[in-house]
């Protein structure tokens, strides 16, 4: 099992994973900042946020708040691959992934289903990246205040949303 009880810590332009009481970094390279994808150690990010572990325990997502990206850390090999986002541009184009523009993601999480959900703080918007790799806007405006955080129930396909909103997915 990849994560076999290891703790993931996101930091500024980094991910660490605290195995066996020895700390050692996944992806990124502390105090680098920037945009890369591919193995961990060469990966670049900008301001790293939340960490949220697949369905199947083989990978994190992972936020990158100023690059307005989401990214998916591969466990075993240590592989970093975009999922969503277009770096460093800020927006809320909903439509193709190679298309859609995120705004300040603050949290990803991945449903059973392959569908993704994504927290845009400054937004106020969470986001669907479907398995067809298509982006819509599920929630916007009113409905969220300034989210902070959000889990995923796959029992009953609910999305709780810290902020003050609950959304049936």
């Amino acid at each position: 099992h990849p994560t076999n009880g290891d703790i993931f810590i996101a930091g500024d332009t980094c991910v660490r994973r605290l195995r066996d009481g020895q700390l050692s970094i996944l992806a990124g390279k502390p105090g680098e900042v920037g945009f890369a994808t591919g193995p961990g150690r060469d990966a670049r990010f900008r301001k790293c946020r939340g960490l949220s572990v697949s369905p199947h325990a083989d990978s994190l997502l992972l936020c990158d708040y100023d690059n307005h990206c989401v990214f998916r850390i591969h466990l075993v090999t240590s592989e970093v691959v975009l999922v969503c986002g277009r770096p460093g541009e800020k927006g809320k184009l909903d439509g193709p992934v190679s298309v859609a523009t995120f705004e300040t993601p603050g949290k990803a999480i991945e449903a059973e289903n392959g569908d993704t959900f994504v927290m845009c703080v400054e937004s106020h918007r969470i986001r669907r990246v479907d398995r067809l790799f298509n982006v819509s806007t599920v929630s916007s405006g009113g409905l969220i205040d300034r989210p902070f955080d959000m889990v995923y129930w796959p029992k009953t396909s609910t999305l709780y949303v810290g902020g003050g909103s609950i959304v049936a997915v």
